[in-house]
């Protein structure tokens, strides 16, 4: 494995679980609209591909 930091370290468990959750209410959710959720709620601001990577991943395991 590369050196380095391995996800992005503001994504803490309690946002993981959030994001989660709203995955299961909206499968179709983008990344633009967690953006806004997760700065409203938590006051916590994420690029809007990292968030998209994130739900690529929930996709991919709901899939499985």
């Amino acid at each position: 494995r590369k050196p380095g930091p391995k996800g992005p370290s503001k994504l803490t468990r309690e946002l993981l679980q959030f994001v989660e959750h709203l995955f299961q209410q909206e499968p179709d959710l983008g990344g633009s609209s967690l953006v806004r959720q997760l700065e409203q709620r938590f006051g916590v601001s994420f690029h809007k591909r990292t968030l998209e990577k994130l739900l690529k991943e929930l996709r991919s395991k709901k899939n499985r």
